[in-house]
């Protein structure tokens, strides 16, 4: 190997090195029991790697096509609502865990504000879910993402529904 080649492969290491603290866990936050599974993976997973857990709720605007001030009350109220259950989550993870979180609200389709989100922040490294224990399928963020298929250009876990409350962590 070149000095050159030798020089640029080491460079290329360091810029590794400094952008692999940044990185960043994503969860989608949502009304299902499977979210809090996903967060509880996530967050120790998150401590373990030295990583930033990022909360993403999404608020679907498709919801509020009804008249415009019913729209903009059921909207503002949406968003309330996302930002409270949001900080609960980061409460509850920083008492758990003793780790900060980026809480993030968009509007608009949740597949749609995934790929973007992820779009814009590269250093967003890794999605996780969980399925649910439910036997109609295994929820329905894992479908969408699932139908989604390679569409995102990141791993995506997805915590199975038969593992125990108290495995999640310990595999994290």
């Amino acid at each position: 190997m070149s000095a050159k080649n030798r020089e640029n492969l080491r460079v290329s290491k360091q810029n590794k090195a400094k952008t692999n603290h940044k990185r960043k866990i994503l969860v989608i936050i949502d009304e299902t029991p499977e979210c809090r599974r996903a967060v509880a993976f996530a967050a120790q997973h998150a401590q373990n790697t030295k990583k930033t857990l990022v909360l993403l709720c999404i608020v679907d605007s498709v919801e509020f096509q009804h008249f415009l001030g019913v729209n903009n009350v059921m909207r503002t109220e949406a968003i309330q609502t996302a930002h409270k259950v949001l900080g609960e989550i980061a409460s509850d993870v920083r008492t758990t865990h003793s780790l900060e979180t980026q809480i993030t609200v968009r509007e608009g389709k949740k597949i749609d504000e995934i790929a973007k989100l992820i779009d814009e922040d590269k250093q967003i490294a890794l999605i996780v879910l969980a399925a649910s224990e439910h036997t109609e399928g295994p929820g329905p963020l894992v479908q969408l993402i699932g139908n989604r298929g390679t569409a995102f250009s990141i791993p995506v876990i997805v915590i199975p529904s038969n593992l125990a409350d108290e495995d999640i962590e310990s595999i994290a």
